[in-house]
């Protein structure tokens, strides 16, 4: 065997995997998908002395003296990787896109989904700016900021005139709905349960802006970030607004949308930024994500680099 790679969404699985790559002389590849227990100790307030946390503390670092190569979807997690003591081969293999994911766009077919277009073409025909948000619901993905930024918005400017789908579901959604109904919003948000993904993708590009909603955990997102609804965006051409403040984040990078804090007044601003842009402008804008998506973040880029990490490690 030439490679025994560790991709799992914890560092639990380095312990078979480095027992596989002994037996059969393979390099040891570990994919970090996270810091961990970075991201469980500061996204959900679990105790650093907890058990959880200390046994994934003690798996990264045996990850990372015994791995050959790390691949991270995070771009800037290098520094940290080496600080537990990794000595081999870095390589950054972000999430991506390949060459069909326009073309697995289709119609909504569920009544769900069905409801969401319908809502989409009544806002298109009042002239309303649609900005969408796919995906889970819950406190980290910051959608309180976003109805308070539309509230803010609506008051600044009172010719701003904005529809938000609000597609998919979580342990925020009750809370949430409450709350833009507290907000008098229920003309600008739209709450769909979860579509199939080629109608989410389908809902997206009938959209305006993206919303990548997170909390701006900077102690997490420090070391890169990897949002697919990012690479969504990118791919329907779409303006993103991005309320995390990171390095080498995919907005930056290509300049198709604004990076900003998660204080709803941030979001507000950005939200009015692109809003006051030209249609064309705002083309352009989305346009630019499109490009670098195709360009940076294909599948055939990304593995192309994965694999001379492999080769390269150990020379």
């Amino acid at each position: 065997r030439d490679a025994i790679i560790v991709a799992s969404p914890h560092a639990f699985a380095i312990f078979p995997a480095a027992r596989l790559a002994r037996r059969y002389g393979a390099k040891l590849v570990f994919e970090v998908r996270d810091i961990w227990p970075l991201s469980i100790t500061e996204m959900t307030n679990t105790p650093r002395w907890h058990p959880f946390p200390v046994l994934a503390w003690l798996a990264e670092r045996l990850a990372c003296h015994n791995s050959d190569v790390v691949a991270s979807l995070l771009g800037n997690a290098e520094p940290h990787m080496r600080r537990c003591g990794f000595r081999g081969t870095f390589v950054h293999v972000p999430n991506g896109t390949g060459d069909d994911d326009v073309t697995v766009m289709q119609q909504p077919a569920t009544p769900s989904g069905r409801a969401a277009a319908q809502k989409l073409a009544s806002w298109r025909e009042e002239g309303r700016l649609i900005v969408i948000h796919p995906g889970s619901q819950g406190h980290p993905s910051a959608l309180d900021v976003l109805l308070r930024a539309i509230t803010i918005s609506r008051d600044t400017d009172s010719k701003l005139r904005l529809g938000v789908l609000l597609l998919g579901g979580g342990d925020t959604s009750d809370s949430l709905k409450r709350l833009a109904t507290e907000l008098d919003l229920d003309d600008e948000v739209f709450f769909a349960p979860a579509v199939p993904r080629p109608e989410a993708l389908w809902l997206t590009s009938r959209s305006d802006i993206g919303y990548a909603g997170k909390r701006n955990f900077r102690s997490v997102f420090k070391h890169g970030i990897s949002f697919n609804k990012i690479i969504d965006f990118m791919q329907a051409s779409l303006p993103v607004i991005l309320p995390v403040t990171t390095a080498g984040d995919p907005v930056s990078a290509s300049g198709c949308g604004i990076v900003t804090g998660d204080d709803p007044k941030d979001v507000a601003a950005a939200l009015r930024k692109i809003a006051a842009l030209s249609p064309q402008d705002r083309r352009q804008m989305g346009e630019r994500g499109h490009e670098y998506a195709n360009r940076a973040l294909h599948f055939r880029q990304i593995a192309e680099d994965y694999v001379q990490a492999i080769a390269a490690a150990g020379k």
